[in-house]
């Protein structure tokens, strides 16, 4: 039996050092200021987002913030622009954007609008957070672009590109809209995005990517953007339109594939027809496509002149071979004109616009006949340079070269010989020689 007595056995408690007061004390104000920090979830909204979707929150309470998802993979290019909706109060949006690990990967403000572009280097889920800057309120747009890969119209506008055609939308505040097209290899592309006038103050811009989700060009401009540039990769290429800050209004996206078939509709273009006159109106970021067949050793002259007392035009011609290589251009404050030697049979193209992104009327006429052979142009060109000379030493020496007894053949010995190539440095150096054409 026990003895009754209670123990009276101290247990010893040690004490907290005061060195871990004061950092569970720094760690609790830190947490105080960082969750102070974030703004509350009052009143939000969100949910996932698709690429080419339009999402609309609200932040109706000063402090709130809508939490939205993304899928993306490595490699992909995110854009995101959210828009205040004018009329409505006066927020300034804010946007946020995490990695699937929860680190804040990039962020923007803006008056009107914030824009985030991004290439994700984590495969996974992504958050966007929505807010105000400070602590206005206000409904809102979110625009959401992932590249590669296939996007959502919906009521949106965008969509697939017609060669040839023109495309009219409209972008509101914040607005992206996404437009795609299948490309070649070699395919050279033109894209030009026109505000339409006395409509806002749109201002355009133009993003293309590639296949990959590579961005390859982009461009702004006050009243209308171009992109021109040939294509390495075959697939489906994405183009967005927008604004560059937080405008809005109607605009007209225009499209040229060259090579290729390509659509007329109500627009200005189609077959040329030698020595006939073509007349044809230019608005604001307007590219009018032509074609004629070409035929090699055929010399063309194209002229483009705006028609007088219409408009401010300031012509712009650019000539394309059959394969889509770009041959010449030209442009002037009243006129262009092209003159040049074809060296491949089929359809040509020239693509008549304005230099900037004025509009107004213009003609356009072609010339095309027979070229007569110059005596010392090796290479065909129209003109004799030194470069002919040396193509005509070549011949006369028995090596590969461009020259035929027709252009190489000075003297009409009915051989090419060194002679020759010394008379044809003459020319090219303006000296007098006794050969001038055949």
């Amino acid at each position: 039996m026990g003895s009754g007595r209670r123990s009276t056995t101290k247990r010893r408690v040690d004490a907290v050092p005061v060195t871990s007061i004061v950092n569970i004390g720094v760690l609790v104000a830190a947490l105080t200021i960082l969750l102070g920090a974030l703004p509350q979830a009052g009143h939000a909204v969100g949910g996932p987002i698709d690429s080419g979707e339009t999402r609309e929150g609200n932040i109706s309470t000063a402090g709130a913030a809508d939490t939205w998802t993304l899928l993306a993979s490595t490699g992909d290019r995110i854009l995101l622009k959210m828009g205040h909706t004018l009329g409505s109060g006066f927020l300034d949006p804010r946007l946020r954007l995490y990695d699937p690990t929860g680190v804040l990967v990039a962020s923007d403000s803006g008056a009107n609008v914030a824009e985030i572009a991004w290439s994700a280097t984590t495969d996974g889920t992504y958050s966007v957070i929505a807010s105000d800057e400070d602590t206005e309120r206000g409904p809102y747009r979110l625009h959401f672009a992932r590249m590669p890969g296939d996007f959502a119209t919906g009521e949106q506008d965008g969509g697939p590109l017609t060669n040839g055609a023109t495309h009219d939308a409209t972008i509101h505040t914040g607005d992206l809209d996404l437009w795609s097209f299948a490309g070649e290899v070699g395919d050279r592309i033109l894209l030009k995005m026109g505000h339409r006038l006395g409509t806002d103050f749109l201002d355009p811009q133009l993003r293309l990517y590639d296949p990959t989700g590579v961005l390859l060009a982009s461009d702004i401009h006050s009243n209308a953007a171009e992109i021109a540039s040939s294509l390495t990769v075959e697939g489906t290429y994405t183009v967005i339109a927008s604004d560059s800050g937080g405008e809005q209004g109607p605009y007209r996206l225009h499209f040229a594939r060259i090579p290729g078939e390509f659509a007329l509709g109500e627009q200005d273009g189609g077959s040329l027809t030698n020595g006939a006159i073509h007349d044809g109106t230019i608005h604001t970021g307007d590219l009018d496509m032509w074609s004629f067949a070409g035929v090699a050793g055929n010399r063309v002259l194209l002229t483009m002149g705006h028609v007088l007392g219409d408009g401010f035009l300031d012509p712009q011609l650019r000539l394309y071979d059959p394969t889509g290589v770009l041959l010449a251009s030209d442009f002037g404050a009243n006129a262009a004109e092209i003159e040049w030697p074809l060296t491949t049979d089929g359809t040509h193209i020239v693509v008549a616009s304005d230099k900037g992104s004025e509009s107004g009327d213009y003609t356009l006429t072609l010339s095309s006949s027979a070229a007569t052979s110059l005596c010392g142009d090796a290479d065909g060109n129209g003109i004799v340079t030194v470069t002919d000379g040396v193509q005509t030493l070549r011949a006369a020496a028995g090596l590969s070269s461009a020259c035929t007894a027709a252009r190489c053949d000075m003297d009409g010995s009915g051989t090419v010989t060194v002679t020759d190539g010394v008379n044809v440095l003459r020319k090219a150096a303006g000296l007098p020689v006794t050969c001038e054409s055949r």
